[in-house]
């Protein structure tokens, strides 16, 4: 018995298997390259790559099975969540979107 859950944020990603639930699959959300560009919505449509920490913070996101990851940068406390796809503060718990850019090298791959 197999149960599927789409991340709701991106619709998209891979089928792959839960560690946090053995026997069910859920989508995972876009894993990427470390090619790849990530970028935060700084203001309404105005998309920055982020830092070296968030970088760090996404791979991980990335690695881990709750999709999230944690750093420090002027200091505060954040959060990036993958399923969500967001940047959050941890005290005040505002959000930002973060998107990723695929690299020219992995589109030409697809």
């Amino acid at each position: 018995f197999f149960s599927l859950t789409l991340a709701p944020s991106t619709g998209v990603g891979k089928r792959c298997p839960s560690a946090a639930s053995p026997g069910q699959l859920h989508f995972c959300p876009p894993r990427g390259t470390m090619d790849d560009l990530w970028e935060i919505e700084l203001t309404r449509d105005k998309w920055v790559p982020v830092d070296a920490a968030m970088r760090a913070a996404i791979a991980d996101a990335v690695n881990s099975t709750s999709n999230s990851g944690q750093f420090e940068a002027r200091g505060f406390s954040y959060e990036v969540d993958l399923n969500a796809m967001v940047q959050r503060n941890k005290s005040t718990q505002r959000t930002r979107p973060i998107r990723r850019k695929q690299s020219a090298a992995a589109q030409e791959h697809e």
